[in-house]
């Protein structure tokens, strides 16, 4: 079992107290709020302090922390954890009062001392003690599942919308989980506040960088309208009031600068164009977006993406990702900024990409072929199909393409099409661009002829 935890090294330092602390934090449900994240570290440092093990296991396709205790009982959560913790020092409190008082009732009867019984213990990382549970964080978790249910009633529902929104259960930078992570209030990311540099003071009521103005880097902005426009095309956020003049309020669509109606006005007239490749003849490059294309193509595409991929349901509305993508079905219009690139021969798309355009990037985070052809003439179109990409967004200002990679694939991506692995503070970077990443993908970037010099643009370029 242990083979498949990745165990992480946890400091030691004894804090009795963070154990109840974190405790009546985890009770009145305020493990979110400002200093909360201090009283889980030091309960940790405790637990470490006494011989807890500390281990990531895999879930699904996401990863969640695990505690285990020095008798090998594995926990689920903080909160299980210390309960625990708790509840066998109380028993060891009992345990050893009654051993005194027996002694004291009969000193001299020379009978064996009480041995201290031996827990049976659970060694199953992946689900937890499920035959004891600490009853104090049962009776906390219960509560917290009644007052829960006690405002969902009190509180009416949005008349627009989803009524419950989930958040991401891994960290967007790290893909790993735990009890620490962060939540935004604004959408549906999490982060490590260790991996993102979130001070304490910023946990209380946290949003990330993708909800907040791209110039002050604030939700809101005190003494003026706070209100938030987002750009048609790059999708980053501005305060009315941060933009050199203010923007008057108007209907949409709105850019956030010249560069981004720009690239909007290119992609417009790019759209449903067919561009015929040279030195093969009969294969054409095309890029498609519904509503304007026809569906039947866009159908085609859909299906060969979902013949390459397993069925990959949107964690948050269960319904098909690719579709989603595709016919920008998602509820939340997190789609509907994807175009369908393709390469076609008689109308018949042979190579199918998604790709979102912003302003400086260009993401691809799903290709699909078709299998009938051999490997060679596979990868010769799909050089045909990159190398047109790449040329068609170089003319429109796109600066630099981004993928997620799978592990077997990194190689072909980087000594075959020029990517290059894409470091963390390079990740960091691109955070505000909200880009599609999945857990067990390496993120590969490759910046386009002539625009490697150039810097990002500022909001208002």
């Amino acid at each position: 079992m242990e083979e498949s935890c990745l165990f992480i090294t946890v400091e030691a330092e004894r804090n009795p107290e963070s154990l109840r602390k974190w405790l009546s934090i985890a009770k009145e449900r305020k493990t979110t709020t400002k200093g909360a994240q201090h009283f889980s570290l030091k309960a940790k440092k405790h637990l470490s302090a006494l011989g807890w093990r500390f281990a990531y296991v895999s879930k699904g396709t996401s990863r969640e922390l695990r505690y285990k205790s020095p008798e090998g009982k594995w926990f689920n959560s903080l909160v299980t954890a210390c309960g625990a913790c708790l509840e066998d020092e109380d028993d060891d409190d009992d345990s050893s009062t009654q051993e005194q008082d027996d002694n004291q009732e009969a000193p001299a009867s020379g009978g064996v001392p009480k041995k201290k019984r031996t827990k049976v213990c659970d060694t199953a990382p992946f689900t937890g003690d499920k035959n004891r549970s600490s009853h104090l964080a049962k009776k906390i978790l219960n509560e917290q599942a009644e007052k829960a249910s006690d405002e969902a009633e009190l509180t009416p529902k949005p008349r627009f919308g989803k009524s419950k929104r989930t958040n991401c259960d891994v960290c967007c930078v790290c893909h790993l989980g735990g009890d620490d992570l962060l939540r935004c209030n604004g959408c549906p990311s999490a982060f490590h506040p260790a991996c993102w540099s979130i001070a304490p003071d910023e946990q209380d009521w946290f949003f990330c960088t993708c909800c907040c103005c791209d110039i002050c880097n604030q939700r809101r902005t005190p003494g003026i309208i706070s209100m938030l426009l987002t750009c048609e095309q790059c999708h980053r956020r501005c305060h009315r009031n941060c933009l050199e003049p203010p923007e008057p309020f108007m209907g949409l669509p709105w850019f956030c600068s010249s560069q981004c109606s720009s690239v909007f006005s290119a992609l417009q007239e790019l759209q449903g164009t067919t561009i015929a490749l040279v030195g093969d003849e009969g294969l054409v490059w095309s890029l498609m977006r519904v509503p304007n294309d026809g569906e039947q193509q866009l159908d085609s595409a859909v299906k060969m993406l979902q013949r390459s991929f397993k069925p990959t349901p949107d964690r948050f509305t269960g319904r098909d990702l690719v579709e989603e993508l595709i016919f920008s079905r998602d509820s939340d219009g997190v789609g509907r900024t994807f175009y369908t690139v393709s390469i076609e021969r008689n109308n018949n798309p042979i190579i199918v990409v998604a790709m979102r355009v912003g302003k400086d990037v260009a993401e691809i985070p799903l290709l699909a072929t078709l299998t009938r052809d051999s490997y060679d003439r596979i990868s010769s179109m799909c050089r045909a199909l990159m190398d047109e990409s790449e040329k068609q967004m170089s003319e429109i200002g796109v600066r630099r393409l981004v993928l997620p990679a799978l592990a077997d694939d990194v190689n072909t991506w980087t000594q075959q099409f020029g990517f290059s692995h894409m470091e963390s503070s390079e990740r960091l970077e691109l955070l505000k661009h909200g880009l599609f990443d999945f857990v067990g993908t390496v993120m590969c970037h490759k910046f386009l002829k002539g625009r490697e010099e150039q810097g990002e643009s500022s909001p208002t370029d």
